[in-house]
């Protein structure tokens, strides 16, 4: 039913006749499932590149990096020391000798000292991490590996609900928004429409912009002007579906 109305909310204008008229529950459930749609396909989209992400992290980290060792917040690597690496625009540095102490003469890296992890993203920012309460790690393949399961494991839930309870309140943030639109729009056409008939239409009338949004979100995709484009789309749809709503008398209230 939620993929018929999808449809018809997208490419017939006529719909949106029945869609004044309908219960304000309904159409708040048709966000929340529209909303719910989306968050799972971007969730499977999104969990598919943290993954991918992570395995070429973990095949990177055994290839370039030595098995380290952290006993009572100190530090040691089972290799030859300063062992540097070069991470695209900045280097790791493994050093617990304390030959290298700082990153100073580097625009941006990571260290990791005897007793800290040192983390510079730019000429402003140093982060500066002690070790002391790290009792025992050892990083090595199967730190790594676990490490990976854990982070899949749990972004993957957190990653939904996160989403889904960010795009519920975005959306309805803006149908209401927009219902204001709508009732400017509806008075200049002379419809005599209630608050509530509004909210549906606007409910509604988001459905493109909707689709818009998630697809360029789904395939990645960077628009120019991607948020005047799916306000201008909803606006355009609210200006062509409204027509389709007279009403010959105005039902009082909001339910």
């Amino acid at each position: 039913m939620i993929f018929k109305e999808i449809v018809a909310a997208v490419g017939d204008f006529k719909f949106y006749g029945q869609v004044k008229d309908f219960n304000l529950g309904k159409s708040i459930k048709y966000v929340f499932l529209f909303v719910l749609i989306a968050t799972v396909l971007l969730t499977v989209r999104y969990s598919y590149l943290i993954n991918y992400g992570l395995t070429r992290a973990r095949a990177w980290s055994q290839e370039n990096l030595p098995v380290i060792h952290i006993q009572n917040g100190a530090a040691s690597a089972e290799v030859q020391q300063p062992y540097k690496v070069e991470v695209e625009e900045g280097v790791l540095i493994i050093d617990t000798t304390g030959t290298i102490t700082s990153l100073a003469e580097y625009a941006q890296g990571a260290l990791l000292t005897k007793s800290e992890f040192i983390v510079k993203k730019n000429t402003a920012e140093t982060r500066t991490y002690s070790l002391k309460e790290i009792k025992e790690l050892t990083i090595d393949k199967d730190f790594l590996d676990k490490a990976k399961k854990i982070i899949v494991i749990v972004a993957i839930p957190i990653m939904l609900i996160g989403m889904y309870a960010y795009f519920c309140m975005a959306r309805f943030l803006q149908i209401l928004l927009f219902s204001l639109v709508a009732l400017a729009l509806a008075a200049s056409m002379r419809l005599t429409l209630t608050y509530k008939q509004i909210f549906n239409v606007s409910a509604y009338a988001i459905t493109a912009s909707m689709l818009f949004g998630s697809l360029t979100a789904l395939f990645l995709t960077r628009i120019p002007f991607a948020g005047w484009l799916y306000n201008g789309l909803y606006v355009i749809y609210l200006i062509l579906a409204l027509p389709h709503c007279k009403t010959e008398k105005t039902q009082g209230g909001l339910l």
